[in-house]
C-alpha cells in the first residue's frame, strides 16, 4: 500500500510518501512562500523522487490542524482534489496528535500547546497506551495555557517549543486509521479551525 503523508498546518511543510510501515522518501521544509504555492510541487517532486505515479496511491493522509487557516485550507483541499482524482482512500488526523507522535513516554498524559497568538493556545491532551498507541484525552481546543494545564494536572510530558506536525509520524498514525477503515468522505472532509472569526477576517482580506 502506498500512501502521501502530508502536513500544512504550521511554518514547516511535511511530506512523506510510504509503502506500507516503509517510509520511502520525504522532507521537512520551512516555508518562505505560501503553501498555495509550494504543496503541490513538492508533492510532484516528491512522487517523481520515488518513481511513483498519482494513480499508484492507495491512501492521502493529511494532518486535519488547528493550525494556520490558509495552510490547512490549501492542505485539506488538495487532499480532497487528490483523493477523488486518483482513487486513493483519505484519512485525516489531528495536527496536535501527530506532534504528540513524538513523545516517547508510554506513561502519563502527553500534552502539546501549540502558540495560537493573542495570548492563547491550541492545546490538546493525549496518552500512550502499552502498545503505543495514542488515546485522546482532551480533543484539541483553543484556551490559555495555564487554565488548561490546571484541568491536566502534572503531565508526562509537554511538547510546546519548536514542535511542527512531522509526516513521518502522521504516517503510522494514518496506518492505524486505515486498519479501522476510520476513512474521510472526500466531499465531507473538513479542517479543524478553532478560530472562525479570524477565519472570516482572512477570507474577506483575501477576497
Amino acid at each position: 500500500m502506498k500512501m502521501l503523508a502530508y502536513d500544512t498546518s504550521s511554518d514547516v511543510l511535511s511530506v512523506a510518501l510510504f509503502e506500507g510501515p516503509r517510509r520511502l522518501a520525504g522532507f521537512n521544509s520551512p516555508l518562505f512562500t505560501r503553501h498555495s504555492s509550494a504543496l503541490v510541487p513538492a508533492i510532484d517532486r516528491l512522487l517523481r523522487k520515488a518513481r511513483v505515479k498519482p494513480k499508484e496511491l492507495n491512501c492521502i493522509a493529511v494532518g486535519l490542524g488547528p493550525g494556520s487557516f490558509t495552510g490547512l485550507r490549501v492542505g485539506v483541499t488538495t487532499a480532497k482534489v487528490l483523493s477523488y482524482v486518483t482513487g486513493a482512500k483519505l484519512v485525516g488526523v489531528s495536527s496536535l496528535e501527530i506532534i504528540a507522535a513524538q513523545a516517547k513516554t508510554t506513561r502519563g498524559n502527553i500534552v502539546v500547546l501549540v502558540d495560537a497568538r493573542k495570548g492563547k493556545v491550541y492545546a490538546g491532551c493525549y496518552r500512550k497506551n502499552t502498545q503505543g498507541t495514542l488515546q485522546v484525552i482532551r480533543a484539541p481546543a483553543l484556551t490559555d495555557a495555564a487554565s488548561f494545564m490546571r484541568k491536566i494536572g502534572k503531565p508526562a510530558v509537554v511538547l510546546k517549543d519548536n514542535v511542527f506536525p512531522k509526516a513521518s509520524d502522521l504516517g503510522p498514525l494514518a496506518r492505524q486509521r486505515i486498519k479501522q477503515r476510520r476513512f474521510i468522505d472526500p466531499f465531507k472532509c473538513r479542517p479543524l479551525y478553532l478560530y472562525p472569526k479570524d477565519c472570516s477576517v482572512i477570507r474577506k482580506r483575501e477576497a
